[in-house]
């Protein structure tokens, strides 16, 4: 029986880059909530990429410092300090859900385009190193 959770690495890859998409349409629409959110997400579907194409199995995990500490373990050459994949694995939850955003004390107004400009540069950095690396 084909399990209904697998996918290929291209089809990651591909999603990581639309994902990436959808938050460069989000900064220019200053919605800099939405793209932190689809940042964190281009690097989890990245990473996830990578992975697979080592034939690894997906990690149900939205933990990009675990994602990233596996993927360095088969050898992805990645330079990014592990507070900014922190950093970044908050967000996943805080953008989009208030009561995660008061637990963690991030106040509405902390998304700014800094932030976000931030976010999408560390999300282009690794999409690219991934890409590379397969």
């Amino acid at each position: 029986m084909e399990d209904p959770f697998d996918a290929s690495s291209s089809e990651w890859l591909e999603t990581a880059w639309s994902n990436f998409e959808r938050a460069c349409r989000a900064i220019k629409s200053e919605d800099y909530a939405q793209t932190v959110f689809y940042s964190h997400h281009t690097v989890e579907t990245a990473v996830k990429a990578y992975l697979t194409s080592k034939g690894y199995k997906v990690l149900h995990t939205h933990d990009l410092k675990i994602l990233v500490e596996e993927a360095r373990k088969i050898s992805l050459k990645i330079d990014v300090e592990s507070k900014d994949l922190e950093e970044l694995s908050m967000h996943y939850f805080a953008t989009r859900y208030p009561d995660a955003r008061k637990r963690l004390k991030i106040p509405k107004e902390y998304y700014t385009r800094k932030v976000a400009l931030k976010f999408l540069d560390l999300a282009y950095k690794i999409l690219i190193l991934v890409e590379e690396g397969l």
